[in-house]
């Protein structure tokens, strides 16, 4: 199918601040997952009886233009675009690769990256 990935969001506090996206194909290991357009729904939480299924794509800058709901870079700046989206998800939770999100409690680290 095209959407396989079923996304999910795991958190079940009360606070309306916090989610924990998750993903995984078919039953498979959890992946952290981010939503990219604030204009967008978060995926339903886990205990919904309707639910989300998704299509990976890529990171690339020139999909981050496309999915973007409205996109303000020029088509020269792609690649920088590329490259900061993918340094906050990697120095982010849950890779943390610099250590910014040491002694920070994971739904505020999630909620820093988001």
């Amino acid at each position: 199918p095209d959407y396989p990935w079923y996304g999910y969001d795991s958190y079940r506090g009360i606070f309306a601040r916090y989610h924990n996206l998750k993903v995984n194909l078919k039953g498979s290991k959890e992946y952290q997952a981010y939503c990219f357009n604030l204009t967008k729904y978060f995926p339903r939480p886990t205990y919904s009886t309707t639910n989300n299924f998704y299509k990976k794509i890529d990171g690339s800058g020139s999909a981050f233009k496309s999915y973007a709901a409205n996109p303000r870079v020029l088509d020269e700046n792609l690649d920088k675009l590329e490259k900061n989206i993918l340094n906050v998800i990697y120095n982010g939770y849950k890779s943390n690769a610099n250590g910014f999100m040491n002694g920070i409690e994971d739904l505020n680290a999630i909620l820093v990256t988001q």
